[in-house]
């Protein structure tokens, strides 16, 4: 039954916690196969010929992966360690 304006919730009605949704589960069958694809390339070998050859789309990638907002609590100390792997 729809949600109807003016009604109350029915409590334990709608979508079990961590239930997948049809999106959520395409998603992760995309990133999947894009790191088959990946890994059919060579993988690190590969990213690490990308960053060389084209640094400013290797950067461009990586900038998709790193999350847009972080959220945190301001009165707790932030540890950042950077790692330089090449």
């Amino acid at each position: 039954m729809a949600f109807k304006k003016g009604h109350k919730k029915i409590p334990g009605s709608g979508m079990k916690k961590g239930t997948v949704t049809k999106s959520t589960k395409a998603t992760l069958e995309i990133r999947d196969m894009i790191k088959q694809a990946l890994d059919g390339v060579g993988g690190v070998d590969y990213l690490m010929l990308q960053a060389r050859s084209t640094p400013q789309s290797f950067m461009s990638l990586i900038s998709k992966t790193i999350p847009a907002e972080i959220k945190g609590d301001i009165d707790k100390k932030v540890t950042i360690e950077i790692i330089k792997s090449f």
